[in-house]
């Protein structure tokens, strides 16, 4: 909506109130009295003169020279870095001159992160790089404090076209209703000696490869120690309800190939 740039001028000139217009004005009056074309940049540069801080810049630099990240958040870190650089007329400087000051400011976990990978040519790109090395080193800091954790699908998620579908709904129906026989049985057996839980074929040969006790999975022991009585299979859980006097027959089945 502006012609010229004196048009500009004058309305930005216009916009100013009270001693704001009256340091500007004399220079708005020199300008008009020379005729001489007036730019919105020069405009600009006189507000700057008679507006900012002259020592602004010179805090600025110093600053960004001694900032240090110490224990803040990355990102907050760099937008604050950025603003200062701004300040102290960083706009201007080379791409290493910005990433030699970031590199020099930021803590020492993220520094050690950059050991051995490329720098990137442009501050925009390293910046980028800080942020995806400080994502993965927050990720293995969680990971080794709460320890890996396996993912366990939900219940109605189920894989398409398994062939196992049904017997795995059976199984657990089955391990659903052995569990409460289990329960009562455990009732009922206080006063007896702790008993091994069951422990399918595959694991038996993963306790063995290991040389673990076969029947609780101990390494501090072979089964022949192992204070725990023999695991009942269970199918046999049943039977064990009717009469315990078969226990001794269960319990060598339960552990023959075991030992």
């Amino acid at each position: 909506c502006f012609k010229s740039d004196e048009e500009r001028v004058l309305y930005a000139f216009s916009r100013l109130r009270a001693r704001a217009s009256q340091r500007v004005l004399p220079w708005v009056i020199a300008k008009t009295d020379s005729r001489e074309p007036t730019s919105l940049n020069e405009f600009y540069r006189t507000l700057d003169k008679a507006f900012s801080d002259p020592e602004r810049q010179k805090r600025a630099l110093v600053r960004v020279n001694t900032m240090k990240q110490g224990k803040r958040d990355l990102k907050d870190f760099i937008t604050e870095f950025d603003a200062a650089m701004i300040d102290a007329g960083g706009l201007s400087w080379s791409e290493d001159q910005k990433k030699a000051l970031l590199e020099t400011a930021i803590n020492s976990r993220i520094l050690q992160g950059t050991v051995g990978a490329d720098q990137p040519d442009s501050y925009e790109d390293f910046c980028n790089q800080l942020h995806r090395i400080d994502h993965q080193q927050q990720r293995i800091s969680r990971i080794s404090s709460g320890g890996a954790r396996p993912v366990v699908p939900p219940a109605n998620l189920t894989a398409k076209n398994d062939p196992d579908k049904m017997d795995w709904e059976s199984t657990s129906a089955q391990i659903a209703a052995l569990r409460g026989e289990v329960a009562a049985l455990r009732s009922q057996d206080k006063g007896r000696a702790k008993r091994a839980t069951w422990a399918s074929d595959e694991e038996v040969q993963k306790r063995r490869s290991k040389g673990s006790c076969l029947r609780c999975g101990s390494q501090d022991h072979l089964v022949r120690q192992c204070s725990l009585q023999p695991a009942r299979r269970p199918a046999q859980l049943a039977a064990v309800r009717a009469t315990d006097d078969d226990q001794g027959e269960e319990d060598k089945d339960d552990d023959s190939g075991k030992e």
